[in-house]
Order: structure tokens, then sequence, then C-alpha cells
């Protein structure tokens, strides 16, 4: 689902970024430890992300259990949200990371915030703004308050705002003007939303 939306919306010309037709061009254009952070595959992402949810709550994302196609669903111990970015979503994002280098990224929907971590340790220097209504589940704002420790644990330049998408956008975003050149929306999957 997470390819589809983010093609959709380079098609749609609604995502601002370039890719760069040669490597070369940038190696001088990045620092080196930005362009290391990038070579990261989907395992060694998931590693690193599971790695700091444990040092932060003493708990690592596990896939759900009990229902058909569920293994593909990450969730946070017990907690009653929805679930985390699949690992064929990270490895979409994983791949993106090698031709595209966004400085700010936008992300609508969070649940416990496994994909805001993941997009922020696959674009290490991207700054990642998050808009979630809060209402997913009854641990939903308790998520939040997760994903906020995470990134703040793990020195990410992460911001998760309680709101709802579109009313209360313009609350979330940090990047001053500078335009958002990746978007991730996995909010409330509805025709309505």
């Amino acid at each position: 689902m997470a390819g589809l939306v983010v093609w959709t919306l380079v098609l749609a010309g609604l995502l601002r970024f370039s890719v760069p037709m040669e490597l070369s061009e940038c190696d001088s254009a990045r620092p080196k430890q930005y362009l290391e952070r990038t070579k990261l595959g989907v395992l060694e992402v998931e590693a690193i992300v599971h790695q700091w949810y444990f040092e932060v709550t003493g708990m690592r994302p596990a896939p759900v259990r009990g229902y058909p196609g569920s293994e593909h669903i990450l969730v946070l111990g017990n907690l009653s949200t929805g679930g985390g970015m699949s690992r064929a979503d990270a490895e979409l994002f994983t791949r993106l990371s090698r031709v595209v280098f966004p400085r700010h990224i936008f992300v609508v929907g969070n649940a416990w915030g496994y994909s805001t971590i993941v997009l922020s340790c696959i674009f290490g220097q991207a700054s990642v703004d998050v808009i979630d209504g809060g209402n997913d589940g009854e641990d939903n704002v308790k998520g939040i308050l997760i994903t906020r420790k995470v990134a703040e644990w793990a020195q990410r330049n992460v911001a998760v705002y309680l709101g709802f998408s579109p009313k209360d956008t313009h609350h979330a975003l940090r990047s001053k003007g500078q335009p958002y050149e990746l978007a991730f929306i996995d909010g409330e999957h509805t025709n309505t939303q």
C-alpha cells in the first residue's frame, strides 16, 4: 500500500524531489555519514529500530499472531492501537533512499510510531513531521508518547503532533516554508479521510 501511495504522489507531482543522474552527484552534495546511513538494508534498519524500542520501552516490536496475513503487521506489546509498517514498506523506502534525499518528510498517521521511527532511521538527516488524530484504539495517545520518547532517546529529528488532517495539518509543519520532499500517508484508511 505504501508503494502505491508514494508513487501515486510522485506521478501526480505532489512530492517535489529530483533523482540524481549519477551517484557521484550525491557524493559531493551529501555528508558521508548520511550516505552511509542510507546504505542500510531493511534487516539492519529493523534491527536498529527494534533495539531503540527495546531500550526505551523494554519491548520489541513483534508480528501479530492469530489470523491469516497478520504476520506482516507489527505491534508493540499489548498496545491497543494500529499496527506498524510492514517489511515490504520498509524495503520500499530503503530502496528509495538510494536515489531520493529528502530534507523534510511528512507523515499522516502514527499509531505507536514504528513507521515514523523507521523513516527517521532510513533517511537519517531528514526531519520527520507527523500528524495523528490519537483515535486509533485506546492506546493511540500512549503510542504517540512512546514515539516521542524513542525519537528523543535515539536523537532523531521527529515531531508528532496530535491533531487531524487536513484541518490541523498546518500545526504539524516544521519545515518553515521548505517543501516536504517525501510523504507517507498512513492515517485512517477511509474514503472520507
